[in-house]
């Protein structure tokens, strides 16, 4: 279906929706016709592969990843596909398994896997793992990962090693903020909103200067679906408004809220603005899938009706998947 569709879209995007219409055959654990689908881009193909090969260790079938890779037909489509399958074990919590696979890799991205590993030890609170770890980092890459264990160490209490860790990092400013909460309006407007407070963040959003999208989110999840449009378009950068209306479009689209949906993803268009099309057709990817779940007939003939190549391939991928999960 959408791979049909793909072939009426503009030649210089069709390598894009042949690319997603691969990832997605992947993801359902149809790894022939991803590779099918590989085999019809003809841009960042080593890429491409090595995203299959993600996708399939992903999916958790390590033992298939690794034998894709192996049948990667570059040298450089394979060092990105064990560099995905190290990273997806790190992620994971597989240090040992991430270890033995960055010997064969570039020493760049041996220094991505490991700050991966390290990031992961000290989510899952084995900071002293997580330090060991980063002395095996250039300095340059180590702040994130030491700001990340600095404030882990001051919610627990432990203020002078949070100290004591900062210290190590090389921008001071940043260093000086571990353990600190936010006192900005916005910063914390942001924060209560991931905690599910929404009515304080609304009121903490009076009379502050804030980002537009960040006022214009906080409103999407307080169901003020108006305020967010509202906020959005008042955002100065054009690219930022198309941009912010496609998430916003998404975010209803999961949510179930198709009207919604539709209603930003009109929104999309502004003139002024570049890469419309590029924030627009994985927001009808997004409408095709979740208005299939709850109206196949509705969401088919809509996708169909698509007047623009891209747009019809894209939709149809996303009712495609909501009907062969």
């Amino acid at each position: 279906m959408a791979a049909t569709a793909a072939k009426s879209a503009k030649p210089e995007t069709r390598w894009y929706i042949f690319g997603e219409i691969a990832k997605a055959e992947a993801e359902h654990g149809h790894y022939d016709d991803a590779l099918r689908g590989w085999n019809l881009t003809d841009k960042f193909p080593d890429q491409l592969y090595a995203d299959l090969v993600s996708i399939r260790a992903r999916n958790g079938d390590l033992a298939g990843a690794k034998k894709l890779a192996d049948m990667a037909a570059d040298g450089n489509a394979k060092q990105l596909s064990l560099y995905a399958i190290a990273l997806v074990q790190a992620e994971r919590g597989d240090t040992d398994g991430a270890r033995v696979n960055i010997r064969s890799l570039l020493p760049q991205l041996q220094e991505k896997v490991l700050e991966a590993v390290a990031t992961q030890q000290a989510r899952s609170g084995d900071l002293d793992s997580a330090l060991n770890t980063v002395s095996e980092i250039e300095p340059a890459w180590r702040d994130g990962i030491l700001f990340a264990i600095a404030n882990q160490l001051a919610e627990r209490g432990n203020k002078t090693r949070a100290r004591e860790i900062a210290m190590r990092m090389a921008d001071r400013n940043w260093a000086r903020s571990v353990g600190r909460s936010p006192s900005d309006p916005c910063d914390l407007a942001t924060q209560v909103s991931e905690s599910g407070n929404l009515a304080e963040d609304l009121k903490r959003l009076n009379g502050a200067n804030c980002d537009c999208k960040t006022v214009a989110y906080i409103h999407e999840k307080s169901g003020d679906l108006l305020g967010a449009e509202k906020a959005m378009q008042a955002c100065v950068n054009q690219v930022e408004v198309s941009a912010g209306m496609a998430e916003l479009a998404m975010r209803s689209a999961a949510k179930g809220n198709i009207d919604a949906a539709l209603k930003f993803s009109e929104a999309v268009h502004v003139p002024g603005a570049e890469f419309e099309e590029h924030y627009l057709t994985p927001v009808f990817r997004a409408i095709g899938r979740n208005w299939a779940l709850k109206d196949r007939t509705a969401a088919l003939r809509w996708a169909e009706a698509r007047p623009d190549g891209d747009q019809r391939a894209m939709a149809l991928l996303g009712v495609a998947e909501a009907i062969n999960p």
